[in-house]
């Protein structure tokens, strides 16, 4: 009994404060002051990389409403990722934007309970990130966006975005929810 009593409080702190999660996890599906938005966006990795690993996986997750686009179908869908002083997908280095082409396909349809305010996307794509091999250390913040432009100027483009950060060292990548100065004290 006493062994579980001193367990308790150092997974309590751990639960609390992420440093022992294996995984890093952000989710945005809210806009204004608690307002759903119509799409929903959300990125993860694993905390913790080796830098030699040529795996390390950032995956990004999208959602929509349906209501919403069955009224709006023209609009143009960009996802993108701005991580400065990172690669992506092996070729480019700081910034990687694509247009959706397809997102009237139903699976791009979030699974969603509004009344328990949950809502979850539902087509996921995963991106391989490393850092340069000519950097020894570096860090920042990564931006994932999904913006949508209307063919109607009268209509405004929607923006959704979700951001991680991370620091390198000559051994290993690690990636926060929380912040840059908690991605570096994690070396």
């Amino acid at each position: 009994m006493k062994r579980i009593s001193f367990f308790l409080p150092f997974f309590l702190l751990c639960f609390l404060f992420g440093s022992c999660t294996l995984q890093v996890y952000v989710e945005n599906h809210i806009i204004g002051s608690d307002e759903t938005a119509p799409i929903v966006i959300s990125a993860s990795s694993t905390r913790k990389w080796n830098r030699t690993d040529p795996e390390t996986q950032l995956v990004i997750g999208i959602g929509r409403t349906d209501t919403f686009f069955r009224s709006f179908p023209d609009y143009q869908t960009f996802l993108s990722i701005d991580a400065p002083g990172l690669i992506i997908a092996g070729e480019y280095s700081d910034y990687y934007e694509y247009e959706i082409t397809d997102f009237s396909d139903e699976k791009y349809v979030w699974d969603a309970n509004l009344k328990k305010g949950k809502v979850k996307p539902t087509y996921f794509q995963v991106f391989l990130i490393s850092a340069p091999e000519d950097s020894k250390e570096g860090s920042g913040e990564i931006t994932i966006s999904w913006i949508m432009h209307s063919s109607n100027e009268q209509n405004l483009p929607l923006t959704n975005y979700v951001k991680l950060y991370y620091a390198y060292n000559a051994e290993h990548i690690y990636f926060s929810s929380v912040s840059e100065k908690d991605a570096i004290y994690s070396l």
